[in-house]
């Protein structure tokens, strides 16, 4: 008996693994046969996905995939929750390696059943049609999207669509998008447990303005459960025109009849550098309900935070303001911010406008701005006091410990958040991870934007980009990661 027990046991694990094929792509392949030898790949995607079956994995060589049969769309045969389908660049890992997919990328738009369950790593989606993905439990890493739309209301990239609770459970890691056009370089729209875990996002501008609607670099609209998690938007510029300005970061609640736009966290992020506007923007006529920003920086971005409509309770919570216009500022009674531990300095407008209201505010420093009445502390200079870089308040500094209940004051941007890899409410998917910096994949991000529009950062890179920011020189041990503390060592007395 035992012996049939292990046969059949060795069939079962077996089969599992004939049935996860790896298949081949390439430039210089051919339509023909299952493509499953590197020595025979495929010529074209869809033919390719025509040969897989859910679970299997897609391996693509380096070069440029353009024409309808390389279509990225629902004909990815859709993986489980045990077997993802995978479609990976062989070259993931190598900084001269690229994979350009110049074919439309619309991944569920169409009636069916809802893609599901797949990979996508390393690849590069270039063109000047929007972007868009609709479906669940899908994860994209280590991706670039570059281009838009020059007219009309289009993304570079979006996620979900008009039908409510069709896209959930979705994963960008590592990612980056920029180029000319599209209103919103990444729009999370109608959706629900989102993540965007360090991203580079820079608006380039390139769309033709209609004269009423503002742009953005990342816009959360009419969305739950959503969390940004060390998102950086740099060096945006808005398209010339009567337009509403430019908003880096941008909430949206519109449309009573649309998904209620509530509990979205936004954590280790920073807006620098960007056209007039705002850094974090919550707009709209509808409620938003459970807003959350900390941890956080925005430095010359317009104006640093600001709520517009009615029903905004926002939490704000150790974020660095400075170099902006207005620091914070609500233009209706009914919104409600919840401030603590939060400096802002150096801005040209008020600290708080419209501030405090029915608004609770503790721990805030105000220094070289002007309406700091409602501040808690308007007599201390933190560039004297602990903070000498923008992504950290030093430690044993004035900063370190003068905040509500002995806190710190300021933004502490300095590691990883969430376990990579982990949707949203999985295990770690939202807890503090090893350090952040140096800012992963950031050469092949630089060689990518600043082949575009060489400006900003593209004079030295990302990491000293955002170190440098208030005139003090990147730290020399910025590139180390730290050591772990070591765990059950014995002392050995002689």
């Amino acid at each position: 008996m035992k012996t049939t027990y292990w046969f059949l046991l060795t069939l079962v694990l077996t089969s599992k693994i004939v049935l996860a094929d790896t298949h081949y792509i390439a430039t210089t392949g051919s339509d023909n046969g299952t493509c499953t030898s590197i020595s025979n790949p495929c010529l074209s995607f869809r033919y390719a996905f025509s040969q897989m079956s859910g679970g299997d994995t897609l391996e693509v060589e380096n070069g440029t995939y353009s024409g309808v049969n390389n279509t990225i769309d629902e004909l990815i045969p859709s993986g489980t929750s045990a077997n993802y389908t995978v479609i990976k660049a062989r070259n993931i890992d190598d900084s001269t390696s690229h994979v350009t997919i110049t074919a439309p990328f619309a991944i569920g738009d169409g009636a069916g059943t809802p893609p599901h369950h797949y990979e996508i790593h390393g690849l590069k989606f270039k063109s000047t049609s929007g972007k868009g993905l609709v479906g669940h439990d899908i994860k994209i890493f280590k991706t670039a999207f570059e281009g838009g739309a020059a007219t009309g209301n289009q993304m570079t990239f979006s996620i979900g669509d008009n039908t409510a609770g069709k896209t959930y459970n979705i994963l960008l890691e590592d990612i980056w998008s920029y180029g000319l056009g599209g209103r919103y370089n990444i729009l999370i729209y109608n959706s629900q447990n989102i993540v965007v875990r360090r991203a580079v996002i820079r608006h380039d501008g390139g769309w033709a303005c209609d004269g009423s609607n503002p742009e953005s670099a990342i816009t959360i609209y009419n969305s739950r459960f959503i969390e940004l998690q060390n998102v950086i938007v740099l060096d945006g510029v808005s398209t010339a025109g009567d337009c509403q300005g430019f908003n880096s970061f941008y909430n949206v609640s519109n449309n009573a009849g649309g998904t209620q736009h509530e509990n979205v966290r936004i954590v280790g992020s920073i807006a620098i550098n960007n056209s007039s506007g705002s850094g974090m923007s919550w707009d709209a006529p509808n409620s938003i309900n459970n807003a959350v920003l900390e941890n956080s920086a925005i430095m010359n971005s317009g104006n640093g935070i600001i709520a517009n409509g009615s029903s905004k309770n926002v939490t704000i919570k150790n974020v660095t303001i400075t170099g902006n216009a207005d620091g914070i500022a609500k233009y209706d009674a009914s919104d409600k911010f919840t401030i603590s531990n939060t400096i802002i300095y150096n801005n040209s407008g008020e600290s708080l406008r419209g501030v405090p209201g029915s608004d609770v505010v503790g721990g805030v420093l105000c220094y070289s701005t002007s309406g700091t009445g409602s501040c808690s502390i308007a007599n201390i200079d933190p560039s004297s006091a602990g903070l000498t870089y923008l992504a950290r308040i030093e430690t044993s500094s004035y900063l370190s410990t003068a905040g509500t209940g002995g806190n710190q004051i300021g933004a502490q941007i300095v590691n990883k958040t969430g376990v990579s890899g982990t949707l949203y409410g999985e295990s770690g998917f939202n807890v503090s991870q090893s350090a952040l910096w140096p800012w992963p994949n950031q050469n092949r991000i630089a060689a990518d934007l600043c082949a575009v529009r060489n400006t900003g950062f593209c004079n030295s890179n990302i990491t000293n980009y955002i170190w440098s920011a208030l005139g003090t020189a990147t730290p020399s041990n910025i590139n180390i990661v730290p050591m772990p503390t070591p765990t059950g060592i014995q002392v050995i007395k002689n």
